[in-house]
């Protein structure tokens, strides 16, 4: 996209907002705006949240002088983080042509979170880590982890913890833990990847689980339930795991990790020295239904809490990413307030700029019955309804669709109501 030169060296947002085409909504004003205290903004989907996410960025580097570098940006696809990175080049490109600052995004950190987990790691300068004391650890992808663990020394010394006699079967004897009636290797493998990815992401230390679960400690015994298996089932689970984290210790300082450990190798490197808590001045998190457990630590400690900005639709964390737990973001939900001048502050972006009125009324009507306690796990103190932004000729929708005319009269359409976002 092309943007017009302003030829006053004068620069405010509302002049960026007019070169670039946008105008923002009440709802999308404050949330770019507001830079005084936590922000929380509740965005459906089509409701413009990554032009804010942008903006919001080009605000506090342009108008509040913060560093790119001081800015945590974090979202949860490769696309999402692309797109974010292409737009703030363009915008902040488009500033530099009007004051003649330029901005160096090269140090900021915007990605997905397991990219900027792998960047905190091998950013030895910037968190004052010494890699002779601590050499980054090699990161095993999905398919390595595989060949892991189904690698004969490590099947191994899965199956020693165990106790297995020279008779059984450990293929059969691992599946059975997981209520697997298969008798496969690969089974068995995958099984345990499940679990063992599970309690990673939910910063589960399997010899402390198996003290507790014999003391029926009541966090140990929900996961115990939500795992559906027996007590003894999930203690021989937890000495696998054991047993999995050891094999990646190749010796006193070569490691291996996987996807689901990076997020705590991250925060191991962050709780090295006290003031790596304070890098980022500003944190920005995309997607925030998608949280877990280690995540959420990681954000506790490193965040300013007044220049906190989470964004998420706690509809869509039925998808249950990643083990994300949906818990977190109806506590941050509940305790953020509506209200002017409230200290923690939150948004409602509800107005969609995509979809047909009918759909978002389908919408609204299937999950505000879905989110309940007994159905989707998860209860709402406050259903927030998604609704149409502009109104819709329905003429053009109730003749035919499928002729070439037509077709090309709702592409027109489309294209002037995503221009009005």
């Amino acid at each position: 996209m092309t943007y017009p030169l302003i030829p006053s060296k004068t620069i405010s947002p509302e002049s960026l907002w007019k070169g670039a085409r946008f105008s923002p909504n009440d709802q999308q004003r404050e949330a770019i705006l507001h830079v005084d205290g936590p922000l929380y903004i509740t965005a459906g989907p089509g409701s413009g949240k990554t032009r804010v996410l942008l903006w919001r960025a080009v605000n506090l580097i342009v108008f509040h002088g913060v560093k790119p570098e001081e800015i945590f940006l974090s979202t949860f696809t490769e696309k999402a983080a692309h797109q974010l990175q292409e737009g703030l080049r363009g915008l902040l490109g488009y500033a530099t042509n009007i004051n003649g600052q330029p901005y160096d995004l090269s140090k900021m950190y915007i990605g997905t979170v397991h990219s900027l987990c792998r960047r905190i790691l091998n950013d030895r300068r910037k968190f004052l880590q010494d890699f002779h004391v601590s050499p980054t650890p090699n990161l095993l992808d999905e398919l390595s982890q595989y060949f892991h663990v189904s690698k004969s020394r490590t099947w191994r010394q899965l199956g020693s913890v165990l106790g297995l006699g020279e008779e059984t079967d450990q293929n059969s004897a691992i599946n059975s833990i997981f209520n697997s009636n298969q008798l496969s290797k690969h089974s068995a493998v995958t099984n345990c990847i499940a679990f063992f990815n599970r309690c990673s992401e939910e910063c589960i230390d399997p010899l402390k689980a198996i003290e507790k679960l014999s003391k029926s400690d009541d966090e140990l015994m929900a996961f115990l339930q939500s795992c559906s298996l027996e007590k003894n089932q999930l203690i021989q689970a937890f000495n696998l795991y054991q047993a999995y984290r050891d094999s990646l210790i190749r010796s006193e300082k070569l490691r291996n990790t996987d996807f689901s450990l990076l997020q705590q190798e991250a925060y191991r490197v962050l709780l090295e020295r006290e003031e790596t808590g304070q890098i980022f001045k500003h944190i920005i998190i995309d997607e925030y239904q998608d949280s877990n457990l280690v995540q959420e630590t990681r954000r506790n400690y490193m965040k300013k809490e007044d220049h906190l900005f989470i964004v998420g639709d706690v509809k869509q964390s039925i998808y249950r990413f990643r083990f994300a737990d949906p818990s977190l973001f109806l506590e941050k939900q509940n305790s953020y307030p509506l209200q002017d001048g409230s200290v923690n502050r939150m948004v409602d972006l509800n107005k969609n700029f995509r979809s047909h009125p009918e759909i978002l009324n389908a919408v609204n009507y299937i999950f505000r019955h879905l989110m309940s306690k007994e159905l989707g796990e998860i209860e709402m103190e406050r259903f927030i309804s998604l609704i149409i932004r502009d109104p819709f000729d329905y003429t053009i929708w109730q003749q035919n669709l499928f002729n070439e005319k037509n077709l090309t009269e709702l592409s027109n359409e489309a294209m002037t109501l995503r221009e009005k976002k």
